[in-house]
This record gives C-alpha cells, sequence and structure tokens, in this order.
C-alpha cells in the first residue's frame, strides 16, 4: 500500500515540477541517480526495458527536456526519468576506427581463405580422396564423433543444422557437406551413416 501511495506521490510531483526530478526526490527521501549513456537499441538492467528506452527518447523528454511519465518496470519498481545530455549519432572518425577495420578486414579475409581452402577439400573428397590424407597435407584436425542426436549441445548450432540436412549416405559410401561458423572458422562435415531414432 505504502509502495502505490509513493508511485502516485512521485508521478503528481514529477509532473507539477517537469523540470526537475530534485523536488520529487526531495519530498520523497529517494535519491536521484545519473546513468551512463545510452543508445535508442537500449543497454543493460533498467535500459534494457523497451518501455524505458522508449520514454527516454520521447520527444516530450529527449527534445522538451521534461521529466517522463512514471514507468512501472516490474513488481513494486517504478521510476521517472529525464534527459541530462543528448548527443545525435555521428560518424566516428577515421584514426579512432582504423585499428576496429583492420582487425574486421583481416578476419573477412581468414574466414573467406578458410571456406575457400574448405570447399577445395569438399571437392577433394567427392572425387574420392582421403579425408586424412587431406587433413594431414594440410594441416588440419579430424574430429571424429561417433554418435549425435538432434538434442546435441556441445557442437555448434551451424554444424548441427548443416548435419541433419545431408542427405543419408547409400552402402559403403558417405554424405559430405559444410559449416560456415560464426566465429569465421569453416567445418567440413563427413557423415558415414544414419541410425533412425526410436519413438
Amino acid at each position: 500500500k505504502l509502495f502505490y501511495e509513493y508511485a502516485e506521490r512521485l508521478s503528481d510531483l514529477a509532473y507539477e515540477d517537469p523540470d526537475s526530478l530534485q523536488p520529487a526526490a526531495d519530498a520523497l527521501g529517494v535519491e536521484t541517480k545519473e546513468s551512463d549513456w545510452i543508445e535508442r537499441e537500449g543497454g543493460s538492467g533498467l535500459f534494457a526495458s523497451s518501455k524505458v528506452i522508449g520514454s527516454a527518447f520521447s520527444d516530450d523528454v529527449l527534445l522538451e527536456r521534461h521529466n517522463s511519465e512514471a514507468i512501472e518496470i516490474g513488481p513494486e519498481h517504478i521510476l521517472v526519468l529525464r534527459a541530462v545530455e543528448h548527443e545525435e549519432s555521428s560518424v566516428r572518425p577515421l584514426d579512432e576506427v582504423r585499428d576496429e577495420i583492420a582487425q574486421q578486414l583481416k578476419s573477412r579475409a581468414a574466414s573467406e581463405l578458410a571456406q575457400g581452402r574448405g570447399r577445395e577439400i569438399l571437392d577433394a573428397l567427392s572425387r574420392g580422396e582421403s579425408l586424412d590424407s587431406l587433413a594431414e597435407g594440410g594441416g588440419l584436425e579430424i574430429i571424429s564423433i561417433k554418435a549425435v542426436d538432434r538434442g546435441n549441445s556441445e557442437l555448434p548450432a551451424e554444424i548441427l543444422t548443416s548435419l541433419f540436412r545431408l542427405p543419408r549416405p547409400l552402402e559403403a559410401a558417405k554424405s559430405f557437406g559444410e559449416a560456415e561458423l560464426s566465429n569465421g572458422d569453416f567445418a567440413v562435415l563427413v557423415l558415414n551413416s544414419v541410425e533412425d531414432g526410436s519413438d
């Protein structure tokens, strides 16, 4: 009951003096807090709430610099916010992002190289070359797994998805596939056999 009384008073006080939160804070004996910068995409903690972000970037709060309405963000958890500073998004100077860009380009080049090498291996496998000799010649690692079910949580999701899309191998043959991983790695998949699940 006390919370709802305070919430109502907070809402009224913030509305009556829209240019500052301090009078409402003083009247209720609470402390105002200042956040770090936040973006329209949201952030963490209180700013993970779409209601809070929507209010923070509303015209009334952002442009008019008024207190927001009281925002209920959970059971017995309410806040009123106001914008202290606003800075338009801008293009960062090249000197500031040069290293980031260089790293991204290196990662992309490495990923493209891995894909190209992986597809060469797939082509060689389809021509009947041995996986062991290809791996040994290329200094690559073979990871052999006896059985994999759809609920496997140890394999990366990209590998699991690709694996279960491969055609069932014919007798004495194998199915080959590929998976591009989120970290830029490239996996060549070799499926030896399929065992039907039981009900």
